[in-house]
């Protein structure tokens, strides 16, 4: 995974729905206080974004698009 600029990330937000309970609000938080890292397998139309933010990340998109070391950075959350 790669780590996204915060130029990039309005066109992420369909990936986690905001105002939904569960999980999907650690992109949310992200999002409004620019707190936290988005992750991609790629940088243009991406497979697979993650989100993590205090320890915590979320996963979305297509299994197959991972490998274990591409998900190396997300390890520790």
């Amino acid at each position: 995974m790669i780590e996204l600029a915060p130029d990039r990330l309005p066109v992420l937000t369909r990936w986690l729905p905001t105002g939904a309970p569960g999980p999907a609000v650690v992109g949310e938080h992200v999002l409004g206080t620019g707190i936290g890292h988005w992750w991609a397998d790629r940088p243009d139309r991406p497979r697979a974004v993650a989100v993590s933010c205090a320890g915590y990340a979320v996963l979305r998109g297509t299994p197959d698009a991972l490998t274990p070391e591409s998900l190396a950075p997300l390890a520790h959350h």
